[in-house]
Formats: structure tokens, C-alpha cells, sequence
């Protein structure tokens, strides 16, 4: 069966399935936040600022500068959050397990395509660190920090 087969099964099978409620559990993001990123080789560091702002698909995030982009969406069907990244230089999504904090994916960066995966694990009270890691020879690798103090 090719995808609209399935989704009309699907329909078919569950009179309530468009109606699927939103995930909330990220909303606390929205505000202003501090960011921090630590590369692991080359050694360096940069800073900027963020905004994340609850949105119907779930939470976009907003460059000082730049247009609001999706940043967290939920996908109500599956109960999963992606986290999509969509720029000139880089783009990919990335899936969170359903109920975890724990993303993977391929991701595109400047031409070179990577597996990525991204934990969330939270610090002093509003703060948000992100660890990234690359598969590299079968296992995976860190390759920055991205950390995230609220601001104000």
C-alpha cells in the first residue's frame, strides 16, 4: 500500500484520529535564553542569544536578526517531538523515542552528511544542556555542548 492507502486505513480504523491532542512539555522553553557552545576538535567556543516561543506545531526559535523557524515539532499521530533544523548551511530532523529527551538523526552540515544524536539533560534551575554526538566508526562520538541559561 503506498502512504495514502495507509492513511485512509488508518482513518478508517480510528474515527478519532485526527483529533490527537498536542504535547505541551516543552512549552516551559518559551522566553529568551543564553546560549554557550563548546566544541570538543577544533577547541572553541561561541555565544549568542535564542528566543523560543510556543507555536501550534509545537516551538519555533527566533535569531536575534532572523524569522521565527519551527524548532521542536510534534507529531501528534505517533506521540513523538522532531527537532528540525533548516538553514542554507545545515539542515536534518532530528526524532526523539516517544516520552524521551534523546534525539537522532541525519543531519547535513555544510555538504557533509552525518548521524546525529542529541540529549537533553537539564542543569541548575534554568539552564538546559545539549550534548552533541556523531556515530563515527560504529559508536558514537561527543562533538559539542550547546548549553542554555535563561535570560531575565
Amino acid at each position: 500500500m503506498n502512504i495514502y492507502q495507509r492513511f485512509a486505513a488508518r482513518l478508517a480504523g480510528d474515527a478519532e484520529y485526527l483529533s490527537h491532542p498536542h504535547d505541551e512539555s516543552f512549552h516551559w522553553l518559551a522566553g529568551d535564553w543564553e546560549w554557550e557552545l563548546s566544541i570538543v576538535e577544533p577547541a572553541r567556543t561561541a555565544t549568542g542569544l535564542m528566543t523560543f516561543a510556543a507555536a501550534p506545531y509545537g516551538i519555533s526559535a527566533r535569531r536575534p536578526g532572523c524569522e521565527a523557524a519551527p524548532f521542536l515539532v510534534y507529531d501528534r499521530y505517533s506521540e513523538r517531538w522532531a527537532l528540525v533544523m533548516g538553514e542554507p548551511e545545515s539542515y536534518g530532523a532530528l526524532v526523539a523515542a516517544r516520552g524521551e529527551t534523546v534525539f537522532e538523526g541525519e543531519m547535513t552540515f555544510m555538504g557533509v552528511t552525518m548521524r546525529l544524536r542529541q540529549s537533553w539533560e537539564w542543569g541548575e534551575e534554568h539552564e538546559v544542556l545539549l550534548r552533541n554526538e556523531e556515530w563515527i566508526d560504529g559508536g558514537w562520538v561527543l562533538v559539542d555542548e550547546l548549553r542554555y541559561r535563561r535570560v531575565g
